[in-house]
């Protein structure tokens, strides 16, 4: 399995785990409260970007599990194994 998922701006593929310990950093960092406005704001910032790249990722790969299972019939969707219903 690829570690790239989705795509973000310009066509280019993300790496999601690089991407998800990057804004794990970034919300530890900025709840760590040691940094400058300026400095948290540019965090913030790229935060806010991750999230949107890793949104737009995963609705791709939703769509293209949706395509794979999809052979003409309706698919019924079922909760994941310890999923609540």
């Amino acid at each position: 399995m690829t570690k790239k998922a989705g795509s973000a701006k310009g066509g280019k593929k993300i790496d999601w785990e690089k991407s998800v310990a990057r804004l794990e950093e970034i919300v530890r960092t900025l709840e760590g409260g040691g940094t400058g406005l300026d400095e948290s704001l540019d965090l913030f910032e790229e935060g806010t970007r991750l999230v949107k790249e890793l949104e737009k990722a995963l609705a791709q790969a939703e769509l293209r599990v949706r395509k794979l299972l999809d052979d003409g019939k309706k698919i019924t969707e079922e909760p994941f194994q310890g999923e609540e219903e």
